[in-house]
């Protein structure tokens, strides 16, 4: 038994330790392509903005005033001691590999660890660039942990920092609180909601001390940023599809269209298996809460954007496809 336990803490680690060298490998790939965009919205000049105290000053973009701080405040954070693009970049790299981790903590599963340790590529992608998908991934999977260690307070401390640094983080706690309230653990939402509470507002006291009275409420005022305006997402994807085969965008159909069909045959699993054990249920409502609020109100186009927007429901999707579920977790 005890040569057994080494193995699998072995063969975890390798798992571990192959995912870190194939995100610096592509990290180093990206730096070799004078092309490459390391970024998809403007976190590290936020978080240069919010160093200098120039955040409201006329040279930096009003559009990226509705970004989330927790991101960029983690890289001034982190920028003590290394400067902002280093500094950012660690952050997605390490905190794509402890989203890794969490996941094996959640399911004990070495099958269910290698995959999500290397696959969707977009999940791989993104932890290997200046994104809040890392990030906002591993807060979720920190704070789905506590939960199920039942410490829901501390998971509604948790998912409050996660939604400081992307609103979808709202997904989550709305299945668990949902998945409490029907199980008639009253007191166990109550916690969670008392943990997160404090958080959520701190968005607001940060947002009057940063952009002033009128700009309480920065980051819900302009959604859009740099986009074309908002849609419904769900007739945004009918309408990108055509446009990106009418417009020979191949690469961007094919993609879009894998994560459609990916999304949507995980759902489905997690459905089949919902009754497995709390986690998959759980799971289901996460991934189902979060596409309906991507399929809400996007941006236009969406169709490029999709899977990047429903990056951090991925570990639930790696779940679907690999992970039978634990009857003891039942309770």
């Amino acid at each position: 038994m005890q040569l057994r336990n080494k193995l699998f803490n072995v063969n975890l680690g390798i798992i571990l330790v192959l995912a870190l060298l194939l995100r610096i490998i592509i990290f180093n790939t990206h730096l070799a392509d004078p092309n490459f965009s390391i970024q998809q919205d403007d976190y590290l000049g936020y978080a240069y903005a919010l160093k200098d105290g120039t955040i409201n000053a006329a040279a930096f973009s009003p559009h990226e005033m509705r970004l989330f701080p927790g991101f960029p405040i983690a890289i001034v954070s982190l920028s003590t001691f290394l400067n902002p693009v280093t500094s950012s970049v660690l952050i997605s790299i390490f905190s794509s590999i402890f989203a890794i981790y969490l996941i094996f903590l959640l399911t004990k599963s070495l099958k269910t660890t290698a995959f999500f340790a290397f696959f969707p590529p977009i999940w791989v992608m993104q932890g290997t660039k200046i994104s809040t998908e890392p990030l906002t991934t591993a807060f979720l999977l920190l704070g789905f942990y506590f939960y199920l260690k039942k410490k829901p307070f501390w998971s509604g401390i948790i998912l409050g920092l996660s939604f400081n640094v992307r609103i979808i983080s709202f997904c989550l706690l709305a299945a668990i609180i949902g998945f409490s309230l029907v199980r008639k653990r009253f007191n166990e939402a109550k916690r969670l909601i008392l943990g997160f509470i404090p958080i959520f507002l701190g968005l607001f006291i940060y947002n009057y001390f940063i952009f002033g009275e009128s700009g309480i409420f920065k980051q819900f005022v302009n959604l859009s940023g740099n986009y074309n305006g908002l849609k419904i997402g769900l007739f945004q994807i009918i309408d990108d599809l055509p446009r990106t085969l009418a417009w020979h965008q191949y690469r961007i159909f094919a993609s879009g269209s894998f994560y459609i069909i990916f999304i949507a045959l995980g759902l489905y699993l997690l459905y089949k298996k919902r009754h497995n054990s709390r986690l998959i249920k759980i799971c289901l409502l996460w991934s189902v809460f979060s596409v309906v609020f991507v399929l809400s109100l996007s941006p236009t186009p969406l169709l490029e954007d999709f899977a990047r927007y429903l990056t951090p429901i991925m570990p639930a999707i790696a779940i679907a496809f690999t992970y039978k579920g634990d009857k003891k977790d039942e309770r």
